[in-house]
This record gives structure tokens, C-alpha cells and sequence, in this order.
């Protein structure tokens, strides 16, 4: 069951980069870590992210959250700065979210975070009344053009097709990357020229 939340997709994916690099940084070796995603809390999205690491003891989550505070790891062989979780922390924040931790000594630690939760993007019209009202409105000489849309998000993808459907004139072809989108474009061969679309927020990185 897909969740949906919220937030700015380039925020989240920082806050779970930061939270994953650091349960691989400091887990055991062959060590575990676990990514799942829940609604707890009616209205809110979980993700935890579980560790087999060597978990921390309550002095240490006290100070787990104060800038370049690395926990006594200055002296391992792990690279750090000690504000990864001070940013990850304000960016959940500004996000209305909430960030935490459960830890035990010798056994790992699971750190979350929640955030407000969306229902599905979707169009005022039901896809399959869209797409049967536009069936029923094209005439049937009408010239159909083919449009490929390459994109790795599953809503904006879902938009997309709830959107292409309103248009009988365009069958839409989609791919999940550039790779399979470049052998699509080739077996299908759409005439006219390939506009590269970009987010916005993606831009610059």
C-alpha cells in the first residue's frame, strides 16, 4: 500500500540519505538494516529506519541531537561532521514533522521520522469516467500522437496518465528512468523532437 506525504521531495530524500548512510556508517559487520514505513498515528506517515549497530546508551541520546557532536566516534575510522541529524532535525521541522530514536546498547537503533499525510494526487474526474467521456467525445478519424514520458515518481506518474487520458489524440508510452526511455523512443520511434523535462527542485545538484 503506497503512503503519501506531504513535504518537499528533495527534503526527504536528503533527511533519508542522511539516516541510511549513518545506519550503514556505524552498523556491525554483515549487520542488518531495515526500512518500513507506517501509519501509527492517524493523519501521519512513519519511516524507521533500523539498525544492528551498537545502539546508544541514555547519555548519549541526550546529546544526540547537538551540532558537531559525534558521540565519542572522533576517534573511529567512520568520516563525520557531527551535523547530519542537526539538519535532518530542522528539516522535518520545517516540514511540520517530527523526528526521534529508540536505541539499546548492543542491540541497535531505530530512528524515524513522521510527517503530515495527503491523500493520492488526483483529478476532480475519476480516470476511467475521463477516459470513457473522451472516448466518447473523439471523432474516429482523429490523428493520434504518441508521447513518452520518462519519470521515476509513482504520483507524478499516476497524475500524468490521469491527465493523458482526458486527450484520445495522445497514447502515452512511459518509462521509470532514461535508460528504458531511450529503448522505448527507439522501438517506437515517435516522430517530432524530445523535450528534456526537469523538477525544478532537482535543478543545480
Amino acid at each position: 500500500m503506497p503512503f503519501f506525504v506531504l513535504a518537499d521531495r528533495t527534503r526527504v530524500k536528503q533527511i533519508l540519505i542522511n539516516l541510511l548512510s549513518n545506519a550503514i556508517k556505524y552498523n556491525m559487520k554483515q549487520g542488518l538494516v531495515e526500512v518500513k514505513c507506517t501509519e501509527n498515528t492517524p493523519g501521519r506517515i512513519r519511516v524507521s529506519i533500523r539498525d544492528t549497530g551498537a545502539g546508544l546508551g541514555s547519555e548519549q541520546l541526550a546529546q544526540l541531537f547537538q551540532p558537531f557532536n559525534r558521540l565519542g566516534q572522533e576517534a573511529g575510522g567512520e568520516e563525520g561532521t557531527g551535523i547530519g541529524l542537526v539538519v535532518a532535525k530542522r528539516l522535518v521541522e520545517l516540514m511540520e514533522g517530527e523526528i526521534g530514536v529508540h536505541s539499546t546498547v548492543g542491540m541497535g537503533s531505530v530512528f524515524w521520522f513522521e510527517l503530515p499525510s495527503v491523500a493520492p494526487a488526483q483529478l476532480a474526474m475519476d480516470s476511467c469516467e475521463a477516459a470513457e467521456s473522451a472516448q466518447s467525445r473523439a471523432p474516429r478519424d482523429l490523428r493520434q500522437h504518441t508521447l513518452l514520458y520518462v519519470e521515476d515518481n509513482p504520483a507524478n506518474l499516476m497524475l500524468v496518465e490521469q491527465i493523458i487520458e482526458r486527450h484520445p489524440d495522445i497514447r502515452l508510452l512511459t518509462a521509470v528512468n532514461g535508460t528504458s526511455g531511450i529503448e522505448i523512443a527507439r522501438a517506437s520511434r515517435p516522430k517530432g523532437r524530445v523535450l528534456p523535462l526537469y523538477h525544478q527542485a532537482d535543478q543545480g545538484q
